[in-house]
């Protein structure tokens, strides 16, 4: 999992560089989000708009910490857009006097506390339980579709993107061989559940890396939809356990074999189809990549869409 943490981090800091001037003089506390500060605005402005309210308790001025989880967490683009797009952003200083000190009274929050974000309705009630030390854009993404399904609002499939892997004991990793792992890596993509591909090589054979959720599909479903996309020469699955799990006819093989062989193909061969087309500059987080991939093998601009946030969608739409 270090892989993917480090390509999350890299893709959060190199786009915070870029933004970085897009709220000029807002504390560094408090990220790039566009923060009202008000909360019987914010309330009105829930009202109208049908949006949960999320305020953010925030030391500001803060310590190291907060100024690192204002420049980390919320300025990470796609939980900014989400914040901005799914919910009336409101923040209140825990460290200071009037309106702000008022509202925290209001929820009962500690003066100079770790930074909290609370999901509320117009009435102020919490949507879903209090909760502290969250802190990464990984856990911080869970709780906002967490909060906006207690809303019985759709969490959006880009802030998914950004919390699918919150749990590390979800994910697997297995690898399929098929004629033209091009064609793998569109087809394999596209099948819910899966969060990342990488086209590879074992033995000289063209394979397609599956990452996928555990609990977003089961095993048997995977292979069965492989199989039905022509992507399932041979299977490598993920561990033991599974290998056992897998009828004898599916033609399975141990992750031994595969970790001491698999060969990644070169970066001209990686999401083919995302390389050929207009978006292949936009900073996308690698389930992006492979979602937006498989969506542009079929031409599917809806699908497209889907999973990119509302920034990246006017930038290229």
């Amino acid at each position: 999992m270090k892989l993917y943490q480090n390509a999350a981090q890299i893709f959060v800091y190199c786009f915070v560089a870029i933004q970085s001037t897009l709220i000029a003089g807002q504390d560094k506390e408090l990220g790039q989000v566009d923060w009202l500060r008000n909360y019987d605005g914010a309330v009105e402005k829930s009202q109208s708009s049908g949006k949960p309210i999320l305020i953010l308790f925030q030391e500001v001025p803060g310590c190291a910490g907060c100024v690192q989880y204002g420049e980390t967490t919320l300025s990470h683009p796609l939980i900014v857009d989400a914040i901005e797009a799914e919910f009336v952003p409101l923040a209140i200083h825990n460290n200071a006097g009037g309106h702000d000190k008022e509202i925290l009274k209001r929820f009962k929050e500690p003066a100079w506390n770790f930074q909290v974000m609370r999901f509320i309705d117009t009435e102020g009630n919490d949507l879903i339980e209090r909760k502290d030390r969250v802190w990464t854009p990984r856990e911080t993404a869970a709780r906002m579709i967490e909060a906006l399904e207690a809303a019985e609002r759709r969490p959006p499939e880009y802030l998914r993107t950004v919390a699918w892997a919150s749990a590390e004991s979800e994910v697997k990793t297995a690898f399929f061989s098929m004629h033209c792992f091009w064609d793998g890596e569109a087809k394999l993509g596209a099948i819910e559940g899966v969060n990342e591909t990488e086209a590879g090589w074992i033995d000289g054979h063209e394979v397609v890396r599956v990452v996928y959720g555990s609990k977003l599909i089961e095993w048997r479903s995977l292979v069965e939809q492989a199989r039905a996309h022509g992507c399932a020469k041979q299977i490598y699955a993920p561990d033991a356990q599974t290998f056992a799990e897998t009828p004898e006819q599916f033609g399975a093989f141990t992750d031994l074999y595969v970790n001491k062989s698999f060969r990644s193909a070169r970066s001209s061969d990686q999401k083919r189809h995302l390389q050929a087309s207009k978006f292949r500059d936009l900073r996308l987080n690698s389930m992006q990549r492979t979602k937006i991939n498989s969506a542009l093998s079929l031409n599917d601009t809806g699908m497209i869409l889907k999973w990119l946030s509302p920034m990246q969608s006017k930038k290229f739409m």
